[in-house]
C-alpha cells in the first residue's frame, strides 16, 4: 500500500490548498432536471461506501422524486456531505511487475447518490452553457465523439495539401492530467457565480482511501485533482483548458477530444512551418504549466505531412518528426494513405477471428455472429469515415475483405446455405 500512499503525497503536495470562500448565489435543480439525467443514469449493480446499489436508486428514484431533489437543492446550498467527498480507490494491475505504481489503473467507487448529483450538474451546465468547454472540444460532449474530431484533423491536413501548403500536426501528452485539476483555476474562468459556486464545492476538500483485496489504507486529503470515475471530471477538464484556443489559434489549428489534443499548422515552406511548430509548442506548453499540468516532452509526438516525399523536421528542442502517429485510436500516416493504418486493423482483427473460432465449439451460431458484429466489426471498422477513402491501396482493400469474410466463416459452419441466406434476406 506504501508506493500508492506515496503517489497521493506527490498529487496532494504539488499545489497549495486554494482557500475558496461561498457566495450567496446558487442554481436551483428541477424535477425536470432530475427525470431528464436518470434517462442516462446506469442501474449498476455496484456501490460506493454508503452500500446502495446504483440499481436501487433509478429503480426507487419515482416514488421518491419529490424528496431528491429537495436533497439535491440543500446540497447545492450547503455544500456536499463529507461522505460524498471521499472515493475509494480500488486499483486494477493492467500489466507488469505488480510492485510498480504505473502498471495499475485506478477505480474509484463513489456513493450511488453522489453519483446522481453529479448528473443531474453535468446535464444543468450543459443547457445553461453549453459551448463553455470551446468549440474546438470533441470529449463527451452531445453530438460529438472521437469520429468527430478525427474528421475534423482530417479535413485540416488534407484541405491544406490541396493547397500546396507544408503541414505539420502535433501532439502532447500530459502525466495525471485529471489528477492535477486545480479549483484555483476555475475561480479566474468567466462563469456564472452559480455555477463556479457548485464546482468550487465539488472540488473542494476531496479525500480517497486505497483499498487492496481486504486491506484498506488511511484517509488522505485531495487539495489537487479530481477524483477518477467522476461523472462530472470530464467536464471539468474541458473547461479547464478551454482558454488552450485562444493561445493557438494565431498559429495554428486545434482538435481536442478529453486530454488528447492535436494542433495542425500550414506554412508556404518548410522553414516557415518549423518556426510555427516551435512557437506554438512552446506556447503551448507553458500554457499547460501555468494551470499545473505536467507535459511528458518525450511522448510529445510530430508528423510533417506531404503526399510526395518524406520530409524530416528536427526541431530546437530536439523532437523528430515521425511517419505515422497515432490519433485516437487511427494511424495517421505523412501521405494520408491509411496503408500503415489497415495493416495495423487487420493484425488486431486477425486475433479477434483466432478466438472466436476457438470458442465456435461451445456458443450457437446466434451468438458468434453477436461475437463478429459487436467485437470483430467495432474494430476492424471503427472510424471508418475517416480512413476508408476511395483511393485507399488495393492491398489493402482485399487484406481487409479477406479477414472480414474469415469473421463470417468462423461464426457460420455451413458457408453455402446459410452465411448466403444471412446476407440476402
Amino acid at each position: 500500500m506504501k508506493f500508492f500512499a506515496g503517489k497521493v503525497d506527490t498529487l496532494s503536495n504539488s499545489q497549495q490548498q486554494y482557500q475558496w470562500v461561498r457566495s450567496n448565489e446558487t442554481m436551483t435543480l428541477t424535477e425536470n432536471d432530475l427525470s431528464k439525467a436518470l434517462k442516462n443514469y446506469k442501474g449498476k449493480m455496484c456501490t460506493g461506501s454508503d452500500g446502495i446499489l446504483m440499481k436501487i436508486v433509478k429503480d426507487t428514484s419515482t416514488s421518491i422524486k419529490n424528496q431528491l431533489v429537495q436533497l439535491m437543492n440543500k446540497v447545492v446550498k450547503h455544500g456536499m456531505p463529507e461522505s460524498w467527498r471521499l472515493a475509494a480507490v480500488r486499483p486494477l494491475h493492467k500489466k507488469g511487475l505488480k510492485t510498480d505504481v504505473n502498471n495499475y489503473r485506478p477505480v474509484s467507487n463513489l456513493q450511488s447518490i453522489s453519483k446522481l448529483y453529479e448528473k443531474m450538474l453535468l446535464d444543468k451546465i450543459d443547457t445553461e452553457l453549453p459551448e463553455i468547454e470551446g468549440v474546438h472540444q470533441h470529449g463527451f460532449r452531445k453530438g460529438r465523439s472521437t469520429v468527430t474530431a478525427l474528421l475534423e484533423l482530417q479535413n485540416e491536413i488534407v484541405q491544406n495539401l490541396d493547397k500546396d501548403r507544408k503541414v505539420g500536426t502535433y501532439s502532447i501528452d500530459m502525466t495525471a492530467a485529471f489528477d492535477l485539476l486545480r479549483p484555483d483555476i476555475f475561480h479566474k474562468l468567466d462563469l456564472p457565480q452559480s455555477i463556479m459556486n457548485t464546482l468550487m464545492d465539488f472540488l473542494s476538500n476531496r479525500k480517497m482511501k486505497v483499498i487492496y483485496s481486504s486491506n484498506s489504507s488511511m484517509e488522505r486529503n485531495l487539495n489537487v485533482g479530481c477524483v477518477q470515475g467522476s461523472v462530472l471530471g470530464p467536464k471539468l477538464f474541458a473547461i479547464y483548458c478551454k482558454d488552450l484556443l485562444q493561445k493557438i489559434l494565431p498559429y495554428g489549428h486545434l482538435t481536442s477530444y478529453a486530454d488528447d489534443s492535436y494542433v495542425t499548422i500550414n506554412a508556404e515552406t518548410n522553414q516557415d512551418l518549423k518556426t510555427k511548430i516551435e512557437t506554438s509548442l512552446e506556447i503551448h506548453e507553458q500554457y499547460m504549466q501555468e494551470i499545473g499540468m505536467i507535459v511528458n516532452r518525450a511522448k510529445t509526438e510530430l508528423v510533417v505531412f506531404n503526399k510526395k516525399n518524406h520530409t524530416e523536421m528536427v526541431l530546437s528542442n530536439g523532437i523528430k518528426s515521425k511517419k505515422d502517429m497515432k490519433a485516437l485510436g487511427i494511424t495517421f500516416s505523412e501521405n494520408m494513405n491509411w496503408k500503415t493504418h489497415i495493416e495495423n486493423t487487420v493484425a488486431k482483427s486477425a486475433g479477434v477471428v483466432n478466438n472466436l473460432k476457438f470458442l465456435r465449439r461451445w456458443i450457437n451460431q446466434e451468438s458468434a455472429l453477436k461475437v463478429v458484429t459487436s467485437q470483430y466489426f467495432g474494430l476492424a471498422y471503427y472510424a471508418s469515415p475517416v480512413w476508408m477513402t476511395p483511393d485507399i491501396p488495393c492491398q489493402s482493400w482485399r487484406k481487409l475483405n479477406s479477414l472480414h469474410y474469415r469473421a463470417l466463416r468462423a461464426a457460420i459452419k455451413d458457408p453455402k446455405q446459410q452465411w448466403r441466406q444471412l446476407l440476402f434476406v
